[in-house]
C-alpha cells in the first residue's frame, strides 16, 4: 500500500521532461564531446587508444577489400570482353570457311555438269561422223574402224580424267564435312554448358548442321541438332546494331 501512495506522489511531467532532456541534450552532448576528445587525441596530440586503433585498422581493411573487389572486378570485365571478341572472330572465320565451302562446291556442281554436257555432244557429234563415213564408203570400213578406235580411247581418257575429278571432288566434300562435324560437336558442348542457344546463333547453327546433312552426314550429330532444335531453350542477346542496317529475325527452322 505504501508502495503504491509513493507512486502516485511521482512527478510524471518532470520525469517525462527529465528523459527528453537526456535523450536530446546529454547524450549529443557526450557523443560530440567524445568526438572532440577524440579529434584532440589524434589530430593534434598524434595519442591513439587500442579502440582508436583497432577502429582505424577496421577502416584501412574494409578500403582495401573494397579496392581489391574493384580490380577483381575490372579484371573479370576484360577478361569476359576478351572472351567475347574471341568468339566473335572464331564466329566470323568459321563463317568465311562455310561460305568458301558452298561456294566452291556450287562452282564445281555447275563446271562438273557443263562438262558432262560438252562430252556428251562430242560423243554424239563423233558417231554421227563415223556413220555417215561407214555410209558413204564401206571400203573405208577399216580406217574408220581404226578412227573409232583412237576415238573410243579418247572418250575413255575423257572419261577417266572425269572420275579423278569427281573423286577430287568427293575428297574435298568429306574433308569438309569432318570440319563441319567438329564444329557441330563444339557447339553442342557449349550450349549444354549454357543450358540453352543464344539467340544470334540460331541462324548460324541451323546452317551448319543442313550443309553437314547435305554431305550426308552421321546419324549421332542429327541426334544432337535434333536435342538443340526441340528440347534447348532460345537465350536472348542483346547485341549493338548499326541504325543503317535493317534488323532481321532470329527463326530456328523446324521439320
Amino acid at each position: 500500500m505504501d508502495k503504491i501512495q509513493e507512486l502516485q506522489q511521482i512527478n510524471y511531467g518532470t520525469l517525462f521532461v527529465s528523459i527528453l532532456v537526456f535523450i536530446f541534450i546529454i547524450i549529443p552532448l557526450f557523443k560530440y564531446g567524445w568526438q572532440g576528445l577524440e579529434w584532440l587525441l589524434v589530430e593534434k596530440l598524434g595519442l591513439q587508444t587500442k579502440w582508436m586503433r583497432k577502429r582505424k585498422e577496421e577502416h584501412e581493411m574494409i578500403v582495401s577489400n573494397a579496392e581489391a573487389i574493384g580490380n577483381l572486378s575490372k579484371a573479370v570485365m576484360e577478361l569476359t570482353e576478351q572472351h567475347k571478341q574471341d568468339m566473335e572472330k572464331s564466329d566470323k572465320n568459321d563463317d568465311e570457311i562455310k561460305h568458301r565451302l558452298d561456294d566452291f562446291i556450287n562452282e564445281s556442281s555447275v563446271r562438273n555438269e557443263q562438262v558432262r554436257k560438252d562430252l556428251m555432244g562430242c560423243v554424239s557429234k563423233i558417231e554421227q561422223s563415223i556413220d555417215k563415213m561407214h555410209e558413204d564408203n564401206l571400203s573405208h570400213w577399216e580406217t574408220s574402224k581404226t578412227a573409232r578406235s583412237n576415238i573410243d580411247n579418247r572418250f575413255q581418257r575423257m572419261i577417266d580424267s572425269n572420275a579423278e575429278r569427281d573423286e577430287l571432288i568427293k575428297a574435298i566434300a568429306d574433308g569438309n564435312k569432318e570440319l563441319l562435324g567438329d564444329k557441330i560437336d563444339q557447339k553442342f558442348d557449349k550450349y549444354t554448358k549454357l543450358c540453352g542457344i543464344p539467340a544470334n546463333e540460331v541462324d548460324e547453327f541451323e546452317s551448319m548442321c543442313q550443309a553437314y546433312f547435305r554431305l550426308h552426314g552421321n546419324h549421332n550429330r542429327k541426334t544432337k541438332y535434333d536435342y538443340v532444335k526441340t528440347r534447348m531453350q532460345i537465350i536472348p542477346v542483346e547485341t549493338n546494331l548499326k541504325k543503317d542496317q535493317p534488323e532481321i529475325p532470329l527463326v530456328l527452322a523446324r521439320g
